[in-house]
């Protein structure tokens, strides 16, 4: 383990070295310039095929939104899904996902979607992962994990609960 400036590191690695980075709740404290260095470097740094995961807090979950990421003083700004999935991809990584986590598994099971589980039952963290270029059969090994959907999201919520709300006015 070091205990350093994550993107000065990564500047000091050789090209190809590693398999996995992983950023565990780091992204949403640095400055988007250096958001955009830890991409770029890390795209580098890894092996063909190999993966970069950037799991954060998830500004669609209204709660983690409005109020409980502001918790952390550390914080600098929360960041959109599409955001930091666009990076990766415009800086050249073969493909990239976005999962939500941490969600109740009820809101998955249950129909009767509530106002408090669109309130708060989004996915409150995400994770996006990318893959650098590689061989197409060293991608391959991963297309079941990258066909995976997980979490659940603010809109479908809504939708759900617009749902709810018809067949109960329609009573």
């Amino acid at each position: 383990v070091t205990q350093q400036d994550a993107i000065e590191f990564l500047q000091k690695q050789a090209t190809n070295t590693f398999d996995i980075i992983s950023a565990f709740h780091f992204v949403e404290h640095i400055s988007f310039s250096d958001l955009q260095k830890l991409v770029q470097e890390s795209l580098r740094v890894l092996r063909p095929a190999g993966l970069l995961i950037m799991e954060t807090p998830n500004p669609d979950n209204l709660a983690v939104g409005t109020s409980g990421f502001y918790s952390d003083p550390t914080h600098k700004q929360p960041i959109p899904s599409s955001l930091l999935a666009f990076l990766p991809e415009y800086y050249g990584y073969a493909r990239q996902k976005v999962f939500g986590l941490q969600e109740p598994q009820a809101v998955h099971e249950d129909q009767k979607i509530k106002l408090e589980d669109v309130l708060f039952h989004a996915s409150p963290d995400y994770a996006v992962v990318a893959q650098s270029p590689g061989e197409p059969e060293q991608l391959a090994a991963l297309d079941e994990v990258f066909a995976v959907e997980k979490g659940i999201g603010l809109r479908k919520l809504v939708h759900q609960f617009d749902r709810n709300m018809a067949g109960f006015q329609n009573q």
